[in-house]
């Protein structure tokens, strides 16, 4: 039996990594340090050693090899309750300084995952922050280093800090830290990308690199743990973010073929802007949108997947003929068509023109479809023209309707009468009679004899399955 099969893992203290990695790039300023022999900086009580036993072997060129017991008086790194253990540590000294400074409780709380401190600050508050973190932890025997900043004003703050702590200490722990990013990275010796929770991030340029070859390659080769799926996670979204900020199409972040229902697509959507919203909105200082989405959230997103459509009606081969026949106009962005309804309200006036074969057509009709209570190909028509105008539209909504499910159930012919299957052979060979026979019994029956007293009777009844 292994050690970690008896111990506790214990609670998770840390915050989610894709939390830290979303606040790391909030502000303008990012700052990344790491805990030195992180481990080791916490004592084992007497009592505990006995479970960190080791062997040691002093010289294994001898022929006779005595080896030694140790144990050791560190957390172990490999041990399934280290993360917890350090992480109540740290917290448990935080919070000494609670009454003095709460909020830099708070900050530092919030910002390490197990040995990792990543935060984001101003450039003042994040001069304050280096000063208080190293200052304060080193106060309890612990001491940051592998200082990372995207700010030229507190690159020279940490320099001058270093110089003072010793050069040599510092060119040593440069050159531990670009071995281990050549190694986990793959990159050349000239690459001035540094590791942060798992993403590379070049801290003088300011941005991040992905590799997705190499990010796919890499995921297909990490064994199913949930720190591997958080791994691989936290690329996805950063690359999602990436996409839809450096000014790429919905369309490009979200496959529409995945969603099954219309609903769902302008949910995700909605949390996808505001996710974007309350980025620019840390960025510039405005309030940032918390709580339920509004009504007022759903209504953008639908109005993206109909541009993003209608761009690909207009680079049909037959959207000429559709602008001349259906006379085609622009309204606010967005393509509508002029029908004989003029004394109808305006919706129904001028309808939404959206191409027959894209995805969002099928889940605007679907949903048609379902709001009619599975109706049928005239109901769910004459809802979807309430809003929407689809060439051939009549056709579409039939292909549609043909893979409803629910449909299908509904209408489905119900079972045939099964084939009756062949007597088995001892029904249909000559034998004596009742050499074969069923029994069938059955009772008890409650019988009134001549004196008036109810008794019970049973039958039991042999059947000849011969003659």
């Amino acid at each position: 039996m292994l050690l970690n099969d008896c111990l506790h893992v214990g609670p998770t203290l840390s915050p989610l990594l894709y939390e830290i990695l979303i606040r790391f790039r909030q502000k303008q300023i990012a700052l990344v340090g790491d805990i030195e022999k992180t481990f080791l900086n916490i004592e084992v009580k007497l009592r505990d050693r006995d479970c960190l036993r080791f062997l040691w072997v002093e010289n294994i060129d001898r022929d006779h090899v005595d080896p030694v017991v140790y144990r050791s008086c560190r957390v172990v790194f490999g041990v399934h309750c280290s993360p917890f253990l350090l992480n109540a540590t740290l917290q448990y000294y935080l919070d000494t300084f609670i009454e003095i400074d709460p909020e830099f409780v708070r900050v530092m709380k919030r910002s390490f995952y197990v040995d990792d401190l990543v935060s984001e600050r101003a450039t003042q508050e994040a001069i304050e922050l280096y000063d208080k973190a190293k200052t304060r932890l080193a106060l309890g025997g612990v001491k940051l280093r592998k200082w990372l900043r995207n700010s030229d004003e507190l690159r020279a703050e940490i320099k001058r800090n270093e110089l003072r702590d010793g050069p040599n200490i510092n060119k040593q722990i440069k050159n531990a830290d670009e071995s281990y990013a050549k190694e986990m990275l793959g990159s050349k010796e000239e690459s001035k990308c540094e590791r942060v929770l798992g993403l590379s991030w070049n801290c003088d340029e300011d941005f991040f690199v992905f590799e997705l070859v190499k990010s796919a390659s890499k995921a297909d080769r990490l064994p199913v743990t949930k720190q591997s799926i958080l791994k691989v996670v936290a690329v996805v979204v950063v690359v999602t973010v990436a996409n839809v900020n450096g000014g790429n199409k919905m369309s490009n972040v979200l496959d529409i073929s995945k969603f099954s229902r219309l609903g769902k697509l302008l949910r995700v959507t909605s949390w996808v802007k505001r996710f974007l919203f309350n980025l620019q909105a840390a960025k510039g200082g405005t309030e940032r949108r918390v709580g339920e989405l509004q009504g007022s959230e759903f209504a953008d997103p639908e109005r993206v997947w109909i541009e993003r459509s209608q761009e690909e009606l207009k680079r049909s081969k037959n959207y000429k003929d559709l602008e001349r026949k259906l006379k085609l106009r622009v309204n606010d962005g967005i393509l509508r068509c002029s029908g004989r309804l003029q004394n109808s309200e305006y919706n129904a006036q001028h309808p939404i023109i959206i191409p027959r074969d894209h995805e969002f057509t099928r889940l605007v009709i679907e949903e048609c479809h379902r709001k009619m209570k599975h109706s049928g190909v005239r109901s769910t028509l004459g809802e979807l023209r309430s809003w929407f105008w689809v060439p051939k539209g009549r056709q579409v909504v039939k292909k549609i309707l043909k893979e409803c499910v629910t449909c299908k159930k509904e209408q489905r012919k119900p079972f045939g009468t099964p084939p009756v299957a062949a007597l088995p052979d001892f029904r249909v060979r000559e034998a004596t009679p009742f050499s074969k026979v069923g029994v069938d019994f059955a009772g008890p029956l409650f019988v009134k004899s001549l004196t008036g007293e109810m008794s019970k009777s049973y039958i039991a009844l042999f059947t000849c399955c011969v003659t």
